[in-house]
């Protein structure tokens, strides 16, 4: 059956109610039925479904659809997925369309057969991940892990016996070209298979066994047209349904780790493939829960990646946790052979991360001494502009205050004004107020003055920023370089004194190599881009309850609508 057949049937044979009744308690209203939104927390309910034009829509978080997007939408699945899913229930035949993927999965799937059997024939291998690695079988069996042989002979087995180009095992990344050679990439290494959301295998990291000296400890499949590091977590195939169940996601550093979790009890554990945590990969997780626990390694690194991943997951406004492994554990897997049990009495206590961040910044600083107190504070604030405005940022703040006895008030990402960006900091009844350029506005202005980099003001939407740093941007994009002496005719009193007052701030902010300017004029601006939205978002909230108030309904899901369509924006920015 051809595909839009196929879709008219099953709307035909499916009932928007009985489908959405599996999900939500629904009670008869009129000609409609209502209940609680599945897809935010309400206490009234505000989700409605018309069996008259079988469609559903809450009037409370603004979604709304037919019953495929609902079953996209509470199930976290595609279109396609969708449907089939519907269509088996009816009885419906799908004609699946052949993806242009679909035959590099087929290599992989092809590879992984061979990393298996190949494990099944070593005793050293075997021997490493159940004796040494303390890895039981079911487990080995659970992720699928293999083992490439010391002379692999992969690539010439898929050329001979399954008829597959030396160009297409390089482009799916299992072989590599070196002077008119080709050879398999993986030799001598525990292979562990990584699979993408919807466990298609796309790739593969290979850790070396012992006395192998040969490459890093991991090698990994390069970026292929279907495995793209960024956008891959390992082990996040094996735990969707518990991250759900859970409402949690625990992110650990390496597959080891991973997979000791799961072998504890916590199949709701991922990790990031041997590089840092990236957006994408958290915008993946926030289709099942909004809550991460991160569990790095007790060292320098792991607290640095600690960071990163809450500055990241407060951009989305996820809320992030930290649980710490007590000494003398350096990660979950050493744990977990050694006191398995252990695991639980330090999840369970789990620190809000802000909080570990500021009080492992302090443990060195003397905070009676006014010189620690600036660098306190310049940290704390840096931190804080990566959290949206709101109830979890005002939370921190007071955390700040209990830990410090300092009052701090960042409004850069509420209000972008000069005379009303300040940090007011108080210490023993002391009081002193100081402008600092903390926005993401103005630490883009001053890097661009401070390493004279004009051009880039031009690249800039001024519609992102307030009317008097768009009015000024405007002007200084039109000098190709920075001498503030001749910017004092055109600029007025007001915005000549701000640029003073950022040239006296150039001391603390470095002079940047090019192409990490760049990368930081980038951050910057696309931290300038979510303030916008941000404050855009608060103001419909604020309106549509106002709406509400009033008894509006009409009034609110428009504003409803057009909130969720901002906020679609910024999930959007790259």
């Amino acid at each position: 059956m051809e595909s839009r057949a196929a879709i008219e049937k099953v709307k035909s044979l499916q009932d928007i109610v009985s489908v959405v009744e599996k999900y939500v308690k629904l009670k008869k209203t009129g000609k409609n039925y209502s209940g609680l939104c599945p897809f935010h927390n309400e206490k009234t309910p505000s989700f409605n479904v018309s069996p008259d034009i079988q469609i559903y829509k809450c009037f409370g978080c603004g979604k709304s659809g037919d019953i495929f997007s609902f079953i996209q939408e509470v199930e976290k699945i595609d279109f396609p997925q969708a449907l089939d899913k519907l269509a088996q229930e009816v009885g419906v035949d799908i004609k699946k369309k052949v993806s242009k993927f679909d035959y590099l999965y087929k290599v992989n799937d092809l590879a992984q057969k061979y990393f298996v059997h190949s494990l099944e024939k070593s005793d050293p291998a075997k021997d490493y991940l159940i004796e040494q690695r303390k890895i039981p079988k079911a487990f080995i069996d659970k992720f699928e892990i293999g083992y490439a042989p010391k002379r692999s002979d992969l690539s010439e087995l898929l050329l001979r016996r399954q008829k597959v180009p030396y160009r297409d095992q390089i482009k799916v990344g299992l072989s590599v070209s070196k002077n008119s050679s080709t050879r398999s990439k993986f030799n001598d290494r525990i292979i562990f298979p990584i699979h993408n959301s919807y466990g298609k295998i796309v790739g593969f990291s290979g850790r070396q066994m012992p006395k192998n000296e040969f490459g890093p400890k991991y090698l990994n499949t390069p970026e292929t047209p279907i495995f793209k590091k960024r956008d891959l977590l390992y082990g996040f195939y094996q735990a969707k349904a518990s991250l759900r169940k859970d409402d949690l996601c625990i992110i650990v550093e390496g597959q080891t780790d991973v997979i000791a979790a799961h072998m504890a009890g916590y199949t709701n554990t991922v990790a990031p493939l041997g590089t840092g945590l990236t957006s994408s990969q958290l915008k993946m997780i926030s289709r099942y829960t909004n809550n991460i626990l991160f569990m790095f390694d007790n060292d320098n690194a792991g607290y640095q990646a600690l960071q990163r991943g809450f500055e990241l997951s407060s951009e989305l406004g996820l809320n992030s946790y930290t649980a710490q492994l007590p000494d003398p554990y350096k990660d979950i897997d050493e744990l977990v052979k050694s006191s398995p049990a252990l695991l639980e009495e330090v999840i369970k206590p789990n620190t809000d991360a802000f909080t570990f961040i500021i009080s492992r910044y302090i443990e060195d600083l003397d905070i009676g001494k006014l010189f620690d107190q600036q660098k306190i504070i310049k940290f704390t604030t840096a931190l804080l502009d990566k959290v949206p405005a709101g109830q979890t940022k005002n939370f921190y703040i007071k955390k700040f205050k209990e830990m410090t006895d300092f009052d701090i008030k960042n409004q850069g990402a509420t209000n972008d004004h000069y005379q009303s960006q300040r940090t007011t900091v108080s210490h023993n009844n002391n009081h002193k107020k100081t402008w600092r350029p903390n926005s993401p506005s103005d630490q883009l202005i001053l890097y661009c003055l401070k390493n004279d980099y004009m051009k880039f003001f031009e690249t800039l939407d001024l519609k992102f920023f307030d009317k008097n740093r768009a009015e000024l941007i405007s002007i200084l994009g039109n000098n190709k370089k920075f001498k503030i002496e001749e910017l004092e005719s055109s600029l007025t009193e007001k915005q000549f004194k701000y640029i003073q007052t950022l040239v006296m701030h150039f001391d603390n902010y470095p002079e940047l190599e090019w192409i990490e300017l760049e990368k930081t004029l980038a951050k910057l601006y696309l931290n300038v881009q979510n303030n916008f939205y941000s404050n855009k978002v608060a103001e419909f909230s604020k309106q549509e309850r106002i709406a509400k108030a009033k008894g509006d309904d009409s009034k609110a899901e428009e504003l409803a609508l057009e909130r969720m369509q901002l906020v679609i924006k910024q999930k959007n920015l790259v």
